[in-house]
């Protein structure tokens, strides 16, 4: 279970049930790891909700602060 003091709603344009949408975008920035992830498991709770694919991005880029060949591993 996600505790709801995580959860932040970034605008209800984004989180309006997915109508008209083909998926749930799952934007990974930090944490790339599948096991202990609040935030992919949040994203894969709600892409069951809504009866959608779960589409996970992560997008390399060496602007990125502080991001090194480890990070990146």
């Amino acid at each position: 279970m996600i505790q709801p003091c995580r959860v932040r709603s970034v605008g209800a344009s984004k989180t309006a049930g997915g109508r008209g949408k083909d998926f749930v975008l799952y934007w990974m920035q930090a944490s790339q790891r599948a096991g202990g992830n609040h935030a992919l498991e949040f994203a894969i709770d709600k892409a069951d909700e809504l009866g959608k694919p779960l589409v996970a991005f992560f997008g390399l880029t060496e602007a990125f602060p502080e991001a090194n060949q480890r990070h990146y591993t």
